[in-house]
């Protein structure tokens, strides 16, 4: 999914698009970097497997040792951390070395996010610097634990303090053929949206998981409101269907609904992926549903007052490409439409690729 502009749009953009953590590089060691009062700290992240602290191995996997060829396949494992501990270290420094702080966790700190026998058997990673939360003083990381060479597996999400490098926070960030990814803030950075949880700046934390239905996809459409997805039971899980209405929801960001409408046709081949977009030019979120072949609109300062747009009412695309016009790629399944969407009178206009 993308959009690009054709050429130099009329006016400039009028909303603040969604945010990423703010990262930085050291220009001279090319490490990443963070600056906090002024001042640029380094961040070393090491992982090493703890061969002196073996951990239970589930019992699934211990029956396969009677089998030589998997008992050497997973010897050659082991150094990679199978079956082990391992120690993650971050490090904050300053430009002459002096440490900041140094942040030591073990395999067993990720288990209640992760699952413990599941960290257990996983390759030892090196945490992967995603940024700092400037609102919440909190640097993010994102922690590996996936099965050498499998797609078994996720990532952590790991907050330290910036000032003293204490854990804050624990949590999955996503997993293999689940919900679909993101890590963004909100345009007043006074919220994380962490895939399935919103993370406020003061610590809490609402899932927007339900017990009742799978989620498929989460997106921030403001400030306030966040768009939960939920599969049907049409999508990747191909059951019956778990729950039948409206399977999205706008909640307000302490998780509280506030409205309901019907989406189908989530792209679900390896874990779901919201056909979606955001346009700060027209301060919209554009919607497609390829089951239904409707495009809906949701304002950003009003995503209750949405619009639905049935495909078969826009207008076809012919050339020539408007100077103001924006281009959206909503692909999917055999039908890959290309919406052109007016960024001063707002009119769609739509192209088939083939």
């Amino acid at each position: 999914m993308r959009a690009t502009p054709a050429v130099a749009a009329t006016r400039p953009p009028v909303a603040v698009t969604f945010g990423k953590l703010v990262e930085a590089t050291d220009s001279v060691r090319g490490q990443p970097a963070v600056r906090l009062n002024g001042q640029l700290l380094r961040i070393e992240a090491t992982a090493r497997t703890d061969r002196q602290r073996p951990l239970p191995v589930p019992a699934d996997y211990a029956e396969t040792e009677t089998d030589s060829a998997q008992a050497a396949a997973d010897s050659v494992m082991v150094p990679q951390g199978f079956g082990f501990d391992a120690v993650y270290t971050i490090r904050l420094s300053d430009a002459g070395g002096r440490a900041r702080f140094t942040t030591r966790l073990r395999k067993p700190d990720f288990g209640a996010a992760m699952g413990k026998e599941h960290v257990t058997i996983c390759t030892a990673e090196a945490p992967e610097y995603l940024g700092y939360w400037p609102q919440a003083n909190l640097l993010a990381f994102s922690v590996m634990f996936y099965l050498d060479g499998t797609d078994d597996g996720g990532a952590a999400l790991l907050l330290l303090d910036a000032a003293s490098g204490q854990p804050r926070r624990i949590t999955q960030l996503h997993w293999f053929a689940g919900p679909e990814h993101r890590l963004d803030l909100t345009p007043d950075g006074r919220a994380l949206l962490a895939t399935a949880d919103i993370i406020h700046a003061d610590g809490r934390r609402v899932s927007l998981e339900r017990p009742d239905r799978q989620l498929a996809a989460a997106r921030l459409l403001n400030n306030q409101t966040v768009l939960a997805v939920y599969d049907t039971g049409n999508e990747a899980s191909g059951g019956p269907r778990r729950k039948p209405g409206p399977n999205a929801r706008l909640l307000d960001l302490n998780g509280r609904e506030l409205g309901r409408f019907q989406l189908n046709g989530l792209a679900a081949e390896i874990g779901y992926q919201l056909r979606a977009a955001y346009l700060p030019q027209t301060r919209t979120h554009y919607l497609f549903d390829d089951v239904n072949r409707t495009l809906r609109l949701l304002p950003f300062e009003q995503p209750r007052q949405s619009q639905l747009l049935p495909w078969a009412k826009l207008t076809k695309f012919r050339a020539p490409r408007r100077p103001t016009e924006v281009d959206i790629q909503l692909h999917s399944g055999a039908d890959k439409p290309t919406f052109y969407v007016d960024t001063l009178s707002g009119a769609v206009r739509y192209q088939l690729q083939k």
